[in-house]
């Protein structure tokens, strides 16, 4: 009788366990013959990753069968670290400032700019890759700006001879010209606009009056010319990324959670 008993039990328990494995068994939709447990289908891998904004120290967390570290990290720097704006000042204060200024250097710095965009393996979806191209796109056309702004000072008549002339005509043709008489007289059309818009007009004209009464005045005259002229009219057409917040609202959307130590602004 107990031995009859101990059977009954044995066999219940071999029929209960089989029950629970074929719960936990599903059928591959691809491959009807091949079988996975339903436990270990895509599973989500949770890690951390912290990062540094103006005051804030930030901790998320994120699914790592979505996206490595490295892509994060990659993503983090191509939002918040590199901007596009190619960083050479083109803008001599003197005019023996002028000879300092070389394009060897400003191609130095592009490419070394334009390697490190390339180079940085970000999170592979639309936006963070439109962001880049923006960036790179920031990058090509600050770098264009500057090359011409310094071969303008030792050649002008390339101010005429590019994708900006059509926009800033007035400025380009008093630059390349040897006419002195027009480079004055746009010069001071020029002041007299500043005036208009400036808080303190009087303080331009008195600027103005002493530059022009200065024996370097033909320098003054094209300093101000190219930089306050030429320049702010072609800075109006390269592309310029605005920074209104998406790229940060992005970044946080890739994480789960995320945790916030703070300054006081």
């Amino acid at each position: 009788m107990k031995n009859k008993i101990f059977q009954i039990v044995f066999l219940l328990a071999i029929f209960s366990c089989s029950e629970k494995k074929e719960e936990n068994v599903v059928t591959n939709q691809e491959n009807p013959s091949i079988e996975v447990d339903s436990t270990t289908v895509n599973p989500t891998k949770e890690a951390v990753f912290k990062w540094q904004t103006e005051l804030c120290l930030k901790e998320g967390t994120y699914d790592s069968k979505k996206y490595t570290a490295s892509e994060l990290q990659a993503t983090y720097e191509l939002w918040w670290r590199f901007s596009g704006y190619l960083s050479y000042d083109v803008t001599p204060s003197k005019e023996e400032d002028v000879a300092n200024l070389s394009v060897e250097i400003l191609d130095e710095k592009y490419n070394e700019s334009l390697l490190v965009f390339k180079n940085l393996k970000i999170i592979n979806e639309p936006y963070w890759i439109q962001l880049k191209k923006n960036k790179m796109r920031e990058l090509t056309e600050s770098y264009e700006l500057k090359k011409i702004a310094i071969q303008a000072y030792t050649n002008p008549q390339i101010l005429m001879k590019n994708r900006f002339t059509e926009h800033c005509r007035e400025y380009a043709l008093a630059l390349s010209s040897s006419d002195d008489e027009l480079l004055l007289k746009t010069w001071k059309n020029l002041i007299e606009r500043q005036m208009e818009k400036n808080g303190s007009p009087d303080r331009v004209l008195e600027k103005y009056n002493q530059e022009n009464a200065s024996s370097d005045r033909l320098f003054f005259a094209r300093k101000q010319l190219m930089t306050y002229g030429w320049w702010n009219c072609a800075n109006h057409v390269v592309y310029h990324f605005e920074d209104d917040g998406t790229p940060q609202n992005e970044f946080e959307k890739l994480f789960s959670n995320i945790k916030s130590e703070c300054d006081e602004p």
